[in-house]
């Protein structure tokens, strides 16, 4: 008897388990859009002559150690004011790291950091928290958490290189700059099941536990043999 009544349960927690699987995936999924923007800027000089400026930003801290940067592989021109720049997985190494720091609601920190190519770094150092301009509804307040990022683009805003610029060294060997972006963060927030899943999945289950009963035996209706489970 105990043998039967284990493999009928075990069936039918399968045929729930395959319900509540069939119900998240068919939860209301939300198509990928602009779910957060920060805007992030640099500025400054150095004794070269330079024609091209980096911007970029990395995160870490002490919940995760070490950093991811994003966007520190590129290089902007005057040229490109205004343009859209993307990155992904399959454009930066450094993407998912930097991506699962967003999401992982803590408050990490994170760095905008700016330079003439080949020249010296300057950044500016902010929490998460005091990071992002706009943010999700629904969201922590904090990060990202929640929601999944597929890509994050860079719109170039601002962006100004000068020689010799402001001469600071006096030998006409200077280059100053500036340069100012969005950042937008592409993706959608994790699906949860929806109310009406829920229920269908739930009626499954109620549904074949009576059915699965055991313990049934043959019995006859209307001429017919109608047979249950029977334990063996």
């Amino acid at each position: 008897m105990m043998g039967g009544l284990l493999r009928t349960t075990g069936y039918a927690r399968g045929v729930c388990a395959v319900a509540v699987v069939l119900c998240v995936g068919n939860a209301n999924v939300r198509s990928a859009d602009i779910i957060a923007t920060a805007e992030i800027s640099g500025g400054g000089g150095s004794h070269f002559i330079g024609n091209s400026v980096q911007l970029y930003v990395s995160n870490g801290g002490a919940t995760n150690g070490g950093g991811a940067a994003i966007f520190d592989s590129f290089t902007f021109t005057a040229a490109q004011l205004g343009q859209t720049f993307s990155v992904d997985q399959t454009v930066d190494a450094q993407f998912s790291a930097f991506v699962s720091r967003l999401t992982n609601g803590f408050n990490d920190q994170i760095t905008r950091i700016s330079k003439l190519t080949g020249g010296g770094e300057s950044g500016l150092l902010t929490s998460e928290a005091s990071f992002f301009s706009t943010r999700p509804a629904g969201g922590n307040g904090i990060d990202l958490a929640g929601f999944t990022i597929d890509r994050i683009d860079m719109t170039i805003n601002q962006i100004s290189i000068e020689s010799p610029g402001s001469n600071l060294s006096g030998d006409g060997n200077w280059t100053d700059y500036s340069i100012q972006a969005t950042l937008s963060f592409i993706g959608s927030q994790v699906p949860e099941p929806t109310g009406a899943a829920l229920i269908f999945a739930g009626l499954v289950c109620m549904g074949f536990g009576r059915r699965l009963k055991p313990g049934g035996k043959r019995k006859r209706s209307g001429g017919n043999v109608v047979h249950t489970i029977t334990d063996e």
